[in-house]
This record gives C-alpha cells, sequence and structure tokens, in this order.
C-alpha cells in the first residue's frame, strides 16, 4: 500500500536512489523478484515510549527472512517507512494523547509481512486501556405479547465490562449493566433481528454477537379465531384479546355498495349458529364507521353477507349483500341513547335474523329476511372506518358463538393436511409460487394464498403467478388447503421474497464468495449497477466478498466506470474480476479501486495461496475506470481518468481454466458493515 508514495521514502530506503527516484527502484525490484511469494515473518519486539508530550520512539526486532524494509501504522495510517537496518523511528510534531502503533516488514518482492502486535503509548504519561470485551453469548428472546425480553451471558474483559448495547435490526434501542433487556411496543406479525454488543469503561467496544430472529405472533386471539382485513384497505388492521374484551384497529372505506373494505376477525361454523357481542366503543372517524357482528360466506370483497352493527352517531344497522358481487341495498336501522350497545345475527337454514338489546337480556328483531350461502360461513367481528386513510379502533366484549347442527348422519369436518415445501421464484415484477400437494380424507377441493396477511388468491392447482409487484419490496406468502365443506388447514409457515430494485439482466448472477457477515444485493437501473457487500477482504488466503459475475470462455476483458463508493474502510475494494472458482480461496486477477483513491492490481497465482499486490496507482477523483484483460496465460490490468486514455497498470502469467468468472467485486473491508457502491459502464468483451 505504500506505492506511490514518494513521500515516505526521504530517508533512503533503496541504497542507490532517494526520493521519487527511489519509488522506481522499489517498482524495479518487485517485478524482479515477481516469483519470490514468501513473506518476511511479522516484527516482534515492539516498544514505544514518549520522550516528550508531542513525540513518541518505537524500536522493535527484526523479522526472519530477508526484509527490504519496514512500514510504522500510526492506528490504520502508514505515517513512515524505514530501511531494514534502521530499526528505530521517531515521530515529533503529536497532539499530547493516546496513541497505537503497529509496524510491517516487506521484501523485494513486495510480500509483506502481518502487522506486529499493537503497542499503545500515552504521552501523557499513563498506559490505555485498548482491549475490548469479548464478544456476549448465548442471546435468546422470549416474547409475551408485544414485548420481546432479551438475554445472553455476561462478557470478560481485561479491566472491567462496563455495560451492553443493543441493537434492533441496524438501530441501537439503548444499553444497560445487566445481561437482559425487555424490548416493548412492538408490532404484532412482525418479525426482528437482534444483537448485542460489550462495552467497557475506556469506550472499547466488542464486536456485535450473532443476531437471533424473534417473530411476534400476528394477535394472540384464541385458537380458533383468525383475522384479516377484507378489500383494499388503506391501513392494515390488528386485534388483540385480553380478559374477554376484544381491541379491534382496522381502516376500510365501508361495507357497502358491490365491495367491501373492512378488518374481519373470525371463526368458521357449519350449519345453523348464532353470534352475540357487546359494542362498548367505537371511535369517531366518520359518522358512519361500522362495528358488529357479521355472518359472511367468503373472505372475497363481493361476498354475500349480513351485517348487525352500531356507528358513532348511536344507531344501529341491518346490512347484506344476498348475492356475490352485488350491491348493498339501503340498510335498515335504528337510534339508540347511549353505548355499550348488544348485537346479535342468528341463521337458521336459509334465514338471517339480525337484533339488538340495550342489556343482552330483552331483544328487538331489527331485521330478518333470507340470504342463501353454504354450508360452511364466517361468523365474527366486523370494523370499518369509513375513512380509508384512518384507522378506527373500536371495543367489543360479551363475544358468544353457538351453533345447532344441522342432521347429518357423516358430517365432514376434518381439513386437509398443511400444504408443504412452499417455494417462490422472481421473474421481473412476478413471483411464481409452488408447493406440494395436501391431502384431506374426502378430498381437497382447492388451495387459499395469502400475501402479507391478505388473501390473494384461490387455486385448484399447486401453484400460483402473483404479478404487478412493487420493485424494491419484500412480501411474505403463505398456503392453506380447503376441502368441499370448507374446512381450512392451517396456514403454512410463511416465505419471504424480495423483488429486486430493478431486473438484472439475465446474463449476470450476484453471489457473496467466502464468509461474509452480511449478505450482499445487486440492483440494475438504466445501465447502472448499485452493489452492496460486506466481506472482510479481496486478499490473504481466502477471500471475502460481494461478486456480480458473468462466465468467460477463453480470451476476453471486462471493463466498468466506478462511479462512487462508500467509505467503511480505508482499504474497501471494487473494480473488475476474472476469477478460477467462486470458491474463497480460488485463483483470481483484478484492477480494484479503494476510497482512498487507489486503484490495485492483485492476484492469487494458486489455489489457497496467499494474494499479492502487482502494483498501486493514484487517482485523482472518482469516478475511476478500470478494466482487466485475459488473453492466453497473461491478465493485464488497466485504469483511466476517462475511458479513452488508458494506463497499463500490471502485466503477469496466470494458468486458469478455459471457462473462468468475470465481472464486478466489492469488499467492505468491514464484515460487520455493508459497503454500497455505484457502477456503470459495464461491458464484457469475449474474444472465443
Amino acid at each position: 500500500p505504500f506505492i506511490g508514495r514518494s513521500d515516505l521514502f526521504k530517508d533512503g530506503i533503496h541504497p542507490n536512489a532517494s526520493g521519487n527516484e527511489l519509488l522506481a527502484g522499489v517498482i524495479q525490484d518487485a517485478i524482479t523478484a515477481a516469483d519470490d511469494n514468501q513473506a518476511p515473518s511479522a516484527p516482534s519486539g515492539v516498544t514505544a515510549n514518549a520522550p516528550s508530550t508531542t513525540s513518541v520512539t518505537l524500536t522493535w526486532s527484526a523479522s526472519n527472512g530477508t526484509p527490504t524494509g519496514y512500514e510504522i501504522y500510526r492506528g490504520e495510517e502508514c505515517v513512515k517507512v524505514v530501511a531494514a537496518a534502521n530499526r528505530s523511528f521517531t515521530e515529533t510534531g503529536l497532539t499530547p494523547g493516546i496513541y497505537n502503533y503497529q509496524v510491517r516488514a516487506f521484501d523485494r518482492a513486495l510480500n509483506l509481512s502481518a502487522k506486529s502486535a499493537v503497542v499503545s503509548i500515552n504521552t501523557n504519561g499513563s498506559t490505555p486501556d485498548i482491549d475490548p470485551p469479548s464478544i456476549p453469548g448465548g442471546l435468546s428472546g422470549t416474547v409475551s405479547g408485544t414485548s420481546v425480553t432479551l438475554t445472553w451471558n455476561a462478557s470478560t474483559d481485561n479491566i472491567g465490562v462496563t455495560g451492553y448495547e443493543m441493537r434492533r435490526g441496524n438501530t441501537s434501542i439503548g444499553t444497560t449493566s445487566g445481561t437482559s433487556k425487555v424490548d416493548s411496543g412492538l408490532s404484532y406479525g412482525s418479525t426482528y433481528a437482534y444483537s448485542v454488543r460489550a462495552f467497557d469503561a475506556a469506550g472499547n467496544y466488542s464486536d456485535y454477537c450473532t443476531s437471533i430472529s424473534v417473530i411476534i405472533p400476528d394477535s394472540p386471539l384464541p385458537d380458533t379465531w383468525e383475522s384479516r382485513d377484507i378489500g383494499a384497505v388503506g391501513i392494515a388492521g390488528s386485534q388483540s384479546l385480553s380478559l374477554g374484551e376484544f381491541t379491534l384497529s382496522a381502516s376500510g372505506s365501508d361495507i357497502y355498495t358491490n365491495a367491501d373494505n373492512l378488518g374481519f376477525t373470525y371463526k368458521a361454523i357449519s350449519g345453523d349458529g348464532t353470534i352475540t357481542a357487546r359494542v362498548k366503543s367505537i371511535q369517531n372517524t366518520h359518522e358512519w364507521a361500522k362495528c358488529g357482528v357479521m355472518i359472511r360466506e367468503t373472505l372475497e370483497a363481493g361476498s354475500k353477507h349480513a351485517s348487525m352493527v352500531v356507528t358513532p352517531r348511536n344507531r344501529v344497522v341491518f346490512a347484506r349483500r344476498s348475492s356475490t358481487n352485488a350491491n348493498t341495498p339501503g340498510a335498515e336501522y335504528k337510534s339508540f341513547s347511549s353505548f355499550p350497545m348488544w348485537v346479535k345475527l342468528q341463521r337458521s337454514g336459509d334465514t338471517i335474523t339480525g337484533s339488538y338489546s340495550t342489556d343482552g337480556s330483552t331483544w328487538t328483531v331489527l331485521k330478518e329476511m333470507t340470504i342463501t350461502m353454504n354450508e360452511t360461513v364466517y361468523v365474527g367481528l366486523a370494523l370499518t372506518s369509513h375513512n380509508n386513510s384512518k384507522t378506527n379502533t373500536a371495543i367489543v366484549d360479551s363475544v358468544s358463538v353457538t351453533t345447532q347442527k344441522q342432521d347429518n348422519p357423516d358430517p365432514d369436518i376434518e381439513p386437509p393436511a398443511v400444504p408443504g415445501g412452499l417455494t417462490a421464484s422472481v421473474s421481473g415484477s412476478s413471483v411464481n409460487l409452488k408447493w406440494n400437494a395436501s391431502t384431506d380424507n374426502k378430498g381437497v377441493a382447492g388451495y387459499e394464498i395469502r400475501r402479507s396477511g391478505t388473501s390473494i388468491a384461490n387455486a385448484a392447482g399447486t401453484s400460483l403467478v402473483d404479478s404487478g409487484l412493487s420493485a424494491g419490496a419484500t412480501y411474505n406468502y403463505s398456503v392453506r388447503a380447503f376441502d368441499a365443506a370448507k374446512n381450512y388447514s392451517e396456514y403454512c409457515s410463511p416465505i419471504s421474497v424480495t423483488i429486486p430494485n430493478s431486473v438484472v439482466p439475465d446474463v449476470w448472477s450476484n453471489s457473496d464468495v467466502g464468509s461474509v457477515g452480511q449478505p450482499g444485493s445487486l440492483a440494475f437501473s438504466a445501465g447502472e449497477f448499485t452493489l452492496k457487500a460486506s466481506g472482510t477482504d479481496i486478499f490473504s488466503t481466502a477471500d471475502s466478498f460481494g461478486y456480480t459475475y458473468s462466465t468467460l470462455n477463453g480470451d476476453g476483458s471486462i471493463t466498468a466506470r466506478v462511479k462512487s463508493m462508500e467509505y467503511t474502510n480505508e482499504w474497501a475494494k471494487c473494480g473488475v474480476m476474472i476469477r478460477e472458482t467462486l470458491d474463497a480461496g480460488s485463483i483470481h486477477a483484478s484492477v480494484v479501486v479503494a476510497p482512498l483513491k487507489k486503484v490495485s492490481f492483485q492476484r492469487r497465482t494458486s489455489t489457497n495461496a496467499g494474494a499479492k499486490w502487482g502494483i498501486n496507482a493514484d487517482i485523482p477523483s472518482f469516478p475511476a475506470w478500470v478494466r482487466i484483460k485475459r488473453q492466453g496465460n497473461t491478465i493485464t490490468g488497466y485504469y483511466s481518468s476517462n475511458g479513452d486514455v488508458w494506463i497499463e497498470l500490471y502485466s503477469c502469467t496466470m494458468t486458469m481454466k478455459q471457462q473462468v468468472y468475470i465481472g464486478l467485486a466489492l469488499s467492505s473491508h468491514n464484515n460487520a458493515r455493508i459497503n454500497t457502491t455505484v457502477v456503470d459502464n459495464v461491458t464484457v468483451s469475449r474474444e472465443n
């Protein structure tokens, strides 16, 4: 990394040159010794003392091998390079404080040793604490309602652990001195990722522990009850049950016209039955907001139904739709003096009777009429805000459902088995869903498919295409089976599917290579690649990065312009790569740029061997153009400031298979962070 830094060589590291001539000498030595891949050992015995509050003197022992010189690092910055015979260095002009130093050796072939152990010095006279605590282990989460209780094992530290910082997703949610934390006020039906790190009094932080995922159930309703939004609602609804009291929340335009928009908390019954409830309160989101009891043939927006509901203006209403997708006729209603108000619906054959009461004992019939529905229907609690941009909250209690089964010598009450093997594949803005067939005692009639809590379709077979989805959005899918008697299985475990921000051309693939801390991603729009990746580095014996690639058979090249690059580390890397395999230790050659405005040629010439630098050069600014070309066994790297005039950076001989991978590589050089880089003007030339 010191190549191109002539200011670091003023002490005459090369015996025959100094200044810019010295730089040329070192490069020539490196080229001459290109076949030497044995690095010196890491320097040992590094000591530091502070002659004054503004200076530090370092000394160290010689490295094994034949080092040419040593690099001295303060923190991550290389502040000096000295000749091999000069194993001491004094830095002056410092501000009083704490500094961390390391030393690294190199030889004529530019093989770099590992850095020495860190030595710290406080020019004010005290020894600093630079050791972070150990990473917390054993993280677990327990759900109670809308809260998660996190617990973990205590960390250790050389002096003592001060506390722990908790993270939900990538957001800190506070610190604690103990080994537990309660995270409250979470959302039903949501999944949260948690991780924890430890810190000490000196402000040293451990890495975050491996994250865990915790799911808050859709709602704490009894097992026989379910809840969902019906129709096109503006805001998703929710529900909870505590001490016999339902708290319902829903948007929706109305229970009216030819399609309803509401929240429905329900259970299925077969044959005759009655549902009774007391509406304690309803929020006044509109004078015709409605809450009450409902009997419904299906869960489609245009289903037949009958409802007994109340409004914020103290009206009790009988509403119905007697044929599928028909307009709802004018409703019968009566005024009442005050809440709470009792409502009841009774089904006897095809006759539906709606009644109301002020005390739950004396009932008045509001409407009785004939509505023919299936044997199995849904009965439950309905709520609509009558304002699709606002959520209404209503409180309902004293809910009871009674059934009176009709004579049937062999009723079918067994649901099908839960569908298994649900998979999804993305094609453009569509998702192709497939699942395994369910079994049933009398035969499966079909499957109901749910997207993110909302029923989207029924299917007779075991596949469905869901189209017209939004780029960049994530959807959760699950499927349940039903039979002719309308017995429904439970929904299968949901799967999550993300639609890419833009459709990537079929010729490109994207995957992480090696052990990455966070998975990467790829988006493509108007010729521009947006790459996201973590990874420790593209170096050493095993790479760790994100790779967007195609295949190359024989000779060819790839050219790209790195438009912008996030600074996750000064040696984060993005550029073009030719790679033999997708294994971490694969042979490869790369031309990459770094945020500190360096362009580098690197390669690994044999599988699982240590990677080597070819040469570095400065670039004035981003964007930066890079190119790598394969011709026979010769790999050549180039760079350019404008894409027209190209400068050869390095060329070497490497033997790879006939078919290789060619593409764009990105490593954050910080495995805990995602680096986002934008690349355009990507072209691949295939000469065979």
